[in-house]
């Protein structure tokens, strides 16, 4: 598909790129043996037995070609795009985004005397606003992306709850407000910081998100799929790798950290990047290569400066890319999250995220 590159989620990837190279030596050191055995003088010594190898060892030959070059085929596929990802950030980033975060966090909490620091927290809630729809279900990732979209050009800060029996799709839009006050709108640098942070350092966006939740009647017996973008996805990360009332049943993310908890997200995850995007890099790692979850990499639709690299509105073209991709790996993971919701009309709820207190 283009410049489309994907790897992971794919049961049968069970070899490193070592192991790969490994094995394709080894089938070059056979061929090169076999060559060796068709030499002119050794026909003399026993010629029908070499005429007979002779005929059957171009066959031979071909079929070893072939096996190589699916060698070399299956390493670039699902490992150059690591590399490349592992060079970026390798050139792009050489402290702790993570300590820095909570440092700088701890710093802005603990304030100047009686006055609050940049980055301290407030309370939050989320309101219900509009009246409940109907919608089909999200039966693909543009269908995911345009609704995440619709929601993100919404006036104030809301979350899209989508209900199809106990199945739950959840959309959670990216940062609004670059200020280093917590003000009203909590999807804010606050937020960003504390949420990279660590899952327990207490982001406004990502409380205000669980109270959405529960407003919306979210809860045991459900099974939750999260769509975000940027901060929205790192939140609902933050939330599927501690335990909650409901399941959590898959990610769908664009531009988001998530690597710095991959050991915690067992659910299937359809990550989806955009070369140069240096959002995905605050991780400090890559994603991984493992049977549930599935990277996918292209260049962004206008990549002329850093900040349009991570921009929703570009997200949304990669996003069919990303559904007409042919991976099996990606593949399975689409199909998964794709198919979640089912084939019948659900409810869509809006839910408004605030911080309670602004500081002034």
């Amino acid at each position: 598909m283009g410049d489309l590159a994907a790897y992971g989620g794919d049961a049968r990837v069970v070899a490193t790129r070592a192991e790969i190279d490994r094995v394709r030596r080894e089938l070059e050191e056979v061929a090169r043996w076999l060559d060796g055995q068709i030499e002119i003088n050794d026909f003399l010594s026993d010629p029908l037995a070499r005429v007979g190898l002779a005929l059957e060892a171009p066959l031979f030959r071909e079929r070893l070609s072939a096996v190589q070059l699916a060698l070399i085929q299956a390493a670039e596929s699902y490992f150059t795009a690591e590399a490349r990802a592992t060079l970026q950030f390798e050139n792009q980033f050489s402290i702790d985004v993570r300590a820095m975060a909570a440092l700088a966090v701890g710093i802005g909490s603990a304030g100047f005397g009686a006055t609050p620091g940049p980055f301290s927290e407030r309370p939050v809630y989320a309101r219900e606003i509009g009246e409940p729809r109907f919608a089909l279900p999200p039966n693909s990732v543009v269908s995911m992306a345009r609704r995440l979209q619709e929601t993100a050009n919404l006036e104030n800060p809301t979350v899209r709850i989508e209900r199809y029996g106990t199945n739950v799709v959840v959309f959670v839009p990216g940062t609004r407000v670059w200020s280093t006050n917590a003000g009203k709108d909590p999807l804010d640098t606050t937020s960003n910081l504390r949420a990279m942070a660590g899952p327990n350092a207490g982001a406004g966006s990502q409380r205000a998100l669980n109270q959405a939740l529960r407003a919306a009647n979210v809860g045991r017996g459900d099974r939750v799929v999260f769509v975000g973008h940027s901060q929205g996805a790192m939140i609902a990360a933050n939330l599927a790798s501690t335990p909650q009332a409901y399941g959590v049943a898959g990610l769908v993310t664009f531009g988001a950290p998530l690597a710095q908890l991959e050991a915690k997200l067992k659910m299937p995850i359809l990550a989806i990047e955009h070369n140069g995007d240096l959002v995905p890099k605050l991780a400090m790692k890559v994603n991984p290569i493992a049977e549930n979850w599935a990277t996918a990499q292209a260049e962004a639709p206008n990549p002329e400066s850093i900040g349009t690299k991570h921009e929703l509105s570009g997200y949304r073209s990669t996003a069919l890319k990303v559904d007409q991709s042919a991976n099996k790996g990606l593949k399975k993971i689409r199909e998964i999250l794709t198919g979640f919701a089912g084939e019948e009309v659900g409810e869509v709820r809006w839910f408004e995220l605030a911080r309670s207190a602004a500081i002034p």
